[in-house]
């Protein structure tokens, strides 16, 4: 199968008669009836989430259009049952909007609260937040205090005596935000 561009759009050509009208995935062509070959591509590049939210909402306006379409030129079986199709079709199509944005939320969060191992970022000075250990089992509330030079060193809770985590033989390997407190909705 020939690819060629055609007004800035990618098309394809038959091989035998040269039809420039041929469509993706096409087993036939319209002119000459020869068997067309296709072959596999590389898959698309995957949507980001905010592209598959659009794409959902673009097909569920399509849908409603073609749904009402149909309604409005009903009279036969077919067209109401198409019209049922495209409305049902919709509505699926703005309900998995829907999911990806909590999807999108979600991982939001999750981004927000995830454990940051210490090579990767170190955390800003005197703020609490929660210290994983590759020693200890169990995290615990700490922060971490920048020094002149450049280094720095992690704290238990309110601990001002000077005694780092390394001190009590507390190996910090990851931090994370605390969560907001509690508040009960107003």
């Amino acid at each position: 199968m020939a690819k060629i561009l055609m007004q800035g759009k990618e098309r394809f050509m038959c091989p035998v008669c040269e039809n420039e009208r041929i469509e993706p995935g096409q087993k036939y062509c319209q002119i000459c009836s020869e068997a067309l070959e296709w072959e596999e591509e590389a898959r698309a590049e995957r949507l980001s989430i905010d592209e598959a939210i659009i794409h959902a909402r673009a097909v569920a306006e399509k849908k409603y259009i073609e749904g009402f379409l149909c309604y409005a030129n009903s009279g036969n079986i077919e067209n109401n049952k198409k019209n049922d199709g495209c409305i049902k079709c919709a509505k699926e199509h703005e309900q998995l909007a829907e999911w990806l944005e909590e999807l999108k939320k979600y991982r939001e969060l999750e981004r927000k609260h995830r454990w940051i191992p210490v090579e990767e970022r170190l955390p800003e000075d005197d703020n609490y937040i929660l210290l994983s250990f590759s020693n200890f089992s169990l995290p615990l509330i700490g922060r971490y205090e920048a020094d002149n030079d450049g280094g720095g060193a992690f704290y238990l809770g309110d601990n001002d005596e000077g005694d780092t985590c390394l001190s009590e033989d507390l190996y910090v390997n990851a931090w994370q935000p605390l969560p907001e407190p509690y508040r009960p909705e107003e």
